[in-house]
């Protein structure tokens, strides 16, 4: 007589599959968050790289009567950055963040540095952008930089 042999996928095997799955997705979808977390972070700090460029390069134009600005006073915004074709800018892309908020560019105070202002980042994301200009201003391309948080919406601020 023949032993009664099983056919078939027993049910332990599919909790196995389907936890391993889970595994899987579990680490694709945690990865894919870091990825967009950092490559948005980056995109942050090249933009502040060039704003801090382009507001250096504005420095070095002469006005009308030949003389060269002595700081950022006359320098009302992003759009003079852009105007003078100093800052790229595609269909008003260097206003808006990879956060979905805005940019901002002002001067007030001291007159020898530029504020930049990114708006509507998450707290983490604020952080790390944070640590990233730290690690610059050892160039000399921020003075200083923070988060502040006001009404459930972070910001970023850095003066350059």
């Amino acid at each position: 007589m023949e032993a009664n042999q099983q056919r078939g996928i027993s049910l332990l095997e599919i909790l196995l599959v389907v936890l391993v799955a889970a595994v899987i997705v579990s680490a694709a979808v945690i990865y894919y968050a870091q990825t967009l977390r950092g490559s948005r972070v980056a995109q942050a700090v090249n933009f502040l790289q060039q704003v801090s460029k382009a507001g250096h390069e504005w420095l070095q134009i002469p006005n009308s009567v030949g003389q060269y600005p002595a700081d950022f006073s006359g320098l009302s915004g992003l759009g003079d950055l852009v105007s003078l074709q100093l800052l790229p800018c595609e269909n008003s892309s260097c206003y808006k963040n990879s956060w979905g908020g805005t940019n901002t560019l002002t001067v007030d105070g001291n007159s020898q540095y530029m504020r930049v202002t990114l708006s509507l980042l998450p707290v983490a994301d604020c952080s790390l952008l944070q640590q990233q200009m730290q690690n610059i201003v050892t160039q000399g391309l921020s003075q200083q930089n923070y988060c502040q948080a006001a009404s459930g919406a972070t910001t970023y601020q850095v003066y350059l």
